[in-house]
């Protein structure tokens, strides 16, 4: 039988290694979306708040669904802090983890136009879609996770994966579809 201090015990030790093993990873989301240290680091912060408030929603420390459990916390909070720190950064999703479409110091103004273009278009997008929906289009094609993958992240089976990616899929063209029509 658990003492309140022997589950207390394990919860502290479960936190702390989720911050040993996820910190510096989490971060480079925050710096990624931010592009501030500090914003970073208060990003993180609020993370881990959401994290300790979630713990036992999280099970093992070193699993595929706990990385992009805590990932997407780490996304939203960092988009949290943007919207509230009312910057002037446009947040789609990054390369590692959320799908920023990065303009090239090098690339001439027509090309910076048309990127930037497109990323208001995919955040636009995005922005439409509920949070779970717009999570699973990231874990399939932003994190490049397969059905199976998906399928042990969210607790669900390969075919409720696929079923719903199908419905999203079926959702972002009607929309895009409807956006042109209306053009």
């Amino acid at each position: 039988m658990f003492s309140v201090n022997t589950l207390d015990e394990n919860l502290s030790s479960k936190f702390e290694a989720l911050y040993f093993a996820y910190s510096k990873y989490l971060y480079s989301i925050g710096i990624n979306i931010l592009k501030d240290e500090q914003y970073a680091a208060d990003a993180l912060q609020q993370c881990f708040i959401k994290i300790f408030e979630n713990i036992d929603k999280i099970g093992e420390v070193n699993s595929t669904q706990t990385k992009s459990f805590i990932s997407i916390i780490m996304r939203n909070e960092s988009i949290n802090l943007l919207r509230k720190k009312n910057t002037a950064f446009y947040v789609t999703e990054s390369a590692d983890d959320t799908l920023y479409i990065i303009i090239d110091e090098t690339a001439n103004t027509e090309e910076i136009l048309l990127k930037a273009e497109l990323r208001d278009e995919v955040r636009s997008y995005l922005g439409r879609l509920n949070r779970e929906e717009s999570n699973l289009i990231i874990l399939k094609y932003v994190q490049e996770y397969s059905n199976e993958e998906i399928a042990e992240i969210l607790g669900v089976s390969q075919e409720v994966v696929r079923q719903r990616l199908s419905r999203v899929r079926r959702k972002l063209a009607a929309l895009i579809i409807k956006d042109r029509e209306e053009a």
